[in-house]
């Protein structure tokens, strides 16, 4: 049945300690502005009218949600536990029936669990290393090295290390030469804005070659984008260069970081550690619209068919 959630939203600082509403603008495990910097007073599910946590039901239940995020991805549950640290009490509404988002698992019918997407980090995400810390999980973190390959002419070529490019004889020396310092440049450029008017293949056919790009970059490009990788824009690519770039040793080889258990797991604690610190999480609810007052978020709507008096 229809379900909504409606409330009085409030500046967020009026409910922490006085300070500003700018406490909240930033997360340093988002890396990034929150969008949710306002509090919702109250609840009430199943019928329009509204309910605040200063009356009557509001006292009667104690149970009123300060901040409602949208999803239980990494980027909602960073909020969550950032609002749960400012002594907030937030509620996440999460479509899927476990936290983690497209950084999230599914498990097989043998109880094998495999991760959605994502299954690793550079040694530059130094956001989530923070999170993972604060939670006492860094034992859980395990760093090694990665092993990536090509398959060209019937054989399997390394392409982990400049040695590897080197000894990829399928495409000529003086297109590796160059498909290298086109990595190179890449690590060095700082100013994304530049290659903001040019695709992938603008950028790089020029710097690494036609046979370069046509034998390496091209058919990854289709094979993640299909008919859509002529399209792909250049600062994408360059930010991967960039990115894959810093995680290399003293020797050049890549280190990735992974979480014992997969992303999943560190999901599952994190959404644990959220409701110790007093946040909700409600699993299968999805919010199917919102409405406004104004600039002000007034209402989400959702549908559940749970009793949900336990937090009205």
């Amino acid at each position: 049945f229809p379900v909504t959630i409606r409330g009085f939203w409030e500046k967020a600082k009026n409910e922490a300690s006085g300070g500003g509403a700018d406490e909240f603008a930033e997360s340093p495990h988002l890396g990034a502005p929150m969008a949710l910097t306002r509090s919702l007073a109250g609840a009430v599910v199943g019928q329009p009218n509204r309910v605040g946590k200063d009356s009557p039901r509001g006292k009667e239940s104690g149970s009123g949600a300060d901040v409602v995020i949208v999803g239980a991805g990494f980027t909602g549950l960073a909020a969550a536990y950032e609002f749960c640290r400012q002594g907030l009490r937030p509620l996440v509404l999460e479509a899927a029936d476990s936290p983690g988002g497209l950084a999230g698992t599914f498990t097989f019918a043998d109880g094998v669990e495999i991760e959605k997407f994502y299954n690793h980090w550079f040694a530059s995400d130094v956001h989530i290393q923070e999170l993972i810390h604060e939670l006492g999980l860094q034992s859980s973190v395990l760093t090694l090295p990665s092993r990536p390959g090509l398959y060209l002419n019937r054989r399997h070529w390394k392409f982990a290390s400049p040695a590897d490019l080197l000894a990829m004889t399928a495409i000529p020396l003086w297109d590796r030469l160059r498909l290298g310092f086109c990595v190179l440049e890449a690590r060095r450029q700082k100013d994304w804005r530049r290659l903001e008017e040019l695709n992938v293949r603008e950028w790089l056919e020029p710097r690494c070659g036609t046979k370069a790009y046509r034998t390496i970059w091209e058919p990854l490009l289709r094979a993640k984008f299909g008919s859509l990788a002529e399209e792909v824009n250049a600062a994408w690519m360059w930010k991967k260069l960039a990115l894959r770039g810093g995680t290399r040793d003293g020797q050049g080889h890549e280190q990735m970081l992974y979480f014992s258990g997969g992303f999943g797991e560190l999901a599952r604690k994190l959404a644990k550690q959220i409701e110790t610190m007093g946040g909700r999480i409600l699993y299968q609810t999805p919010v199917f619209g919102a409405e406004r007052d104004g600039k002000e978020l007034a209402c989400l709507t959702t549908r559940h068919g749970a009793d949900y008096r336990d937090w009205e």
